[in-house]
């Protein structure tokens, strides 16, 4: 069995290394450091929506590009994403819970508290 003194330390490139979670870089003294750089999503195609059930349940239906992709209950705190080319044809029962991402832009919330709301989404033109 080895020793601690026989273990052989591992050093990683962190140029080359992601993160953990919760771990920090450190710069050396004297060195600038970067500037967090932004990085842009690339040019988006197609349809992409989020839909982030809030504070109660909510029962979803989702349709992309005409197939059923997804049809229950959702619990609160939960959130489901769905991309397609062409549509997606959402209902939301209790409507007033689901706060809805179309393509990263937050449309809120589609109807009140307990309403059954029957929308369509199909890419930006332009």
């Amino acid at each position: 069995m080895p020793q601690p003194a026989d273990r052989e330390e591992v050093r990683r490139d962190p140029a080359q290394t992601p993160l953990q979670t919760g771990e920090q870089v450190q710069v050396p003294a004297g060195q600038p450091q970067s500037p967090v750089q932004q990085v842009s999503p690339p040019n988006q195609t197609g349809v992409n929506i989020i839909l982030n059930v809030k504070n109660d349940r909510s029962w979803i239906r989702v349709i992309v590009d005409g197939n059923p992709a997804f049809q229950g209950e959702v619990p609160a705190g939960q959130s489901k994403s769905f991309q397609a080319r062409e549509k997606i044809a959402v209902t939301l029962g209790n409507a007033g819970v689901v706060e809805v991402l179309l393509n990263e832009q937050n449309l809120g919330f589609l109807g009140g508290e307990g309403a059954v709301v029957y929308r369509e989404f199909t890419p930006p033109q332009g």
